[in-house]
């Protein structure tokens, strides 16, 4: 009986302690700053390295939420070098509170971070690229003006991504209607929401649902 007794008490501390240790992942958490190794280390609010342990040469695009590094190094205590980090070796990273996740875009031929504008849940984020379009070229007779020849080139211009991702899992995907009712399929009531709108009114109120998904279903992550 004591036994028992003790094992309640012991499962009701935890239980309690979890839930101290565990804040809503909203706009307003910050997360530790430095350098997230995976997804995983995110989760659990837990960089692998703090600032203080790399140095860094990096550009800070702020109204874009976008930084690009040039080099990222370990450094000890003393400032003298350990290691170093290619842009393929670290999921993220955090600045002041607000995480960055790499995104390695074939059009820009670059690896970027670019930053969660909204975090829950599910979480978004935009950025620029560029996509190839077929466009007409017209040749004009140089004595007449009129035009003697047509011929569709590609050309690349540019974009604005949209993305979202699954906090829970780290999977990405394009900001895409069909998508996020797959993702949010344990919600019924939203599901049936969308159904019931035209496809142009539900990419409309696309970024509106994501929001209401998820305030009606909160993730919780390690706070600080």
């Amino acid at each position: 009986m004591k036994r028992q007794l003790f094992l309640l008490l012991f499962w009701s501390f935890t239980v309690v302690v979890s839930a101290q240790d565990s804040v809503q992942l909203t706009n307003n958490f910050e997360f530790n700053n430095g350098v997230y190794l995976t997804i995983n280390d995110l989760q659990n609010n837990q960089p692998n390295y703090n600032w203080q342990e790399v140095k860094a040469s990096a550009h800070i695009n702020r109204d874009k939420n976008v930084v690009r590094f040039e080099y990222l190094n370990l450094v000890d205590s003393l400032g003298n070098l350990v290691g170093n980090l290619t842009n393929t070796d670290f999921w993220g990273i955090c600045v002041d509170g607000v995480p960055y996740i790499r995104v390695a875009d074939t059009m820009v031929h670059e690896v970027q971070f670019v930053g969660l504008r909204t975090r829950g849940k599910i979480c978004y984020f935009e950025y620029d690229s560029y996509e190839m379009r077929s466009v007409p070229m017209t040749i004009y007779d140089p004595k007449t003006q009129k035009p003697i020849w047509v011929q569709n080139i590609d050309n690349k211009e540019p974009i604005e991504k949209e993305k979202m991702m699954d906090f829970s899992t780290g999977i990405v995907e394009d900001l895409d209607i069909a998508i996020f009712k797959d993702w949010i399929k344990n919600d019924a009531q939203l599901v049936n929401t969308i159904n019931d709108l035209s496809e142009k009114e539900a990419n409309q109120k696309l970024y509106k649902m994501m929001l209401i998904y998820n305030d009606r279903h909160p993730y919780f992550v390690i706070g600080n």
